[in-house]
């Protein structure tokens, strides 16, 4: 074979060998890249049999991404989910009280006495390198307890969204019952992210088929929702 010809076909085939194993390795490379770029995430679930729902789970990252289902209390019922946008202040609120109680690292149930069963509670945490999470029925912990309350109040909403979304096509005058309990709750702080079911209030606050006290009462939430 001419001198030529042999380093044109070695050139050629280190080329070939040079991709393979680039190719191989990207994978690797790549994975460490999503690895490194996780962004941390929060999660709560809450499951007790008395309640409705009686299980739900709700996460959160960094970013203000977060996810929402649950599951009613009767056997039939649909389970539900949603997805939305964390506000700044709860989403910025919920990573320092996360930072505070040492992103869940360690037992945080109170067990000096007996106290009522309130339902099982599970706070996690994750990021690119630690994975923590603590499971409680009720917490002393004052970190503990604020975040216990601020993801009670988004379910609290999420569910209201839902109810009144049912309540617009199959029964109408229930509305003005379900959005007064809203205005009480919000009044209450038992309600938060009221920004997440915006559309849904917005529709309630516009549409004239509805009576007159439903378009008030939504237009009231919506307000609060965007103080």
């Amino acid at each position: 074979m001419p001198v030529r010809s042999t380093i044109l076909f070695s050139a050629f085939f280190t080329a070939i060998s040079c991709g393979l194993i680039c190719a191989q390795e990207a994978p690797e490379k790549t994975q460490l890249e999503n690895d490194q770029t996780i962004a941390p995430k929060v999660t709560f679930t809450f499951t007790w049999t008395s309640a409705n729902p009686q299980f739900f789970k709700l996460e959160v990252d960094s970013t203000g991404r977060a996810a929402y289902s649950s599951q009613g209390s009767k056997a039939n019922s649909e389970p539900y989910s949603e997805k939305f946008t964390m506000g700044a202040a709860d989403r910025q609120r919920i990573f320092e009280l996360t930072r505070q109680a040492g992103y869940f690292n360690g037992n945080f149930d109170f067990s000096k006495h007996k106290v009522a069963q309130t339902g099982v509670k599970t706070l996690a945490y994750d990021d690119a390198t630690r994975h923590y999470q603590t499971t409680y029925n009720w917490s002393q912990n004052q970190a503990i307890s604020e975040l216990n309350g601020v993801f009670m109040a988004i379910s609290n909403t999420l569910e209201s969204g839902r109810r009144l979304s049912y309540l617009m096509r199959f029964d109408k005058l229930g509305l003005e019952k379900e959005l007064k309990g809203m205005e009480q709750a919000a009044a209450a702080g038992e309600l938060r992210e009221l920004a997440a079911i915006a559309p849904t209030l917005e529709q309630l606050a516009s549409d004239a088929s509805y009576m007159h006290i439903v378009q008030e009462r939504a237009r009231h939430l919506l307000k609060l929702a965007n103080p």
